[in-house]
């Protein structure tokens, strides 16, 4: 059985962890495999250099407001096979990376960070796998 590979751009690993728990919990975890990248450079090289099923993007990372950010991530894709889930707090962030998204006709679902959130984004894992 193939897993459902997911790239996670997340600064913060409580957030990751959270979304581990919530697969865990709904018996999705062994069926994903998740890559976290914690920076724009990180991403970029992973998405050079590997194919996913699902991408996740928060748009706040760093503490610097002038660090690179998930928009700047968005900009990078051209697959648009590949959908994504905005899973930020930052409601105007996650507003321009989902209009860049929608430039490149990527499909994308934008969720704020939150529990209730989390099981919708558990919900399509579960579709996807």
């Amino acid at each position: 059985m193939n897993k459902l590979k997911i790239l996670i751009l997340e600064d913060e690993k409580k957030r990751v962890s959270f979304l581990k728990h919530a697969l865990k919990s709904r018996n999705l975890f062994k069926s994903v495999d998740i890559v976290w990248a914690i920076s724009v450079e990180e991403f970029e090289t992973l998405i050079k250099f590997n194919n996913f099923d699902l991408i996740i993007l928060d748009h706040d990372l760093g503490d610097s407001i002038f660090d690179l950010n998930g928009a700047n991530a968005a900009s990078l894709l051209t697959d648009s096979n590949v959908p994504v889930i905005i899973w930020s707090v930052n409601f105007d962030g996650a507003k321009r990376i989902e209009s860049i998204l929608n430039s490149k006709n990527i499909v994308s679902r934008k969720l704020p960070f939150s529990k209730t959130n989390a099981n919708v984004v558990c919900q399509i894992i579960a579709h996807l796998v």
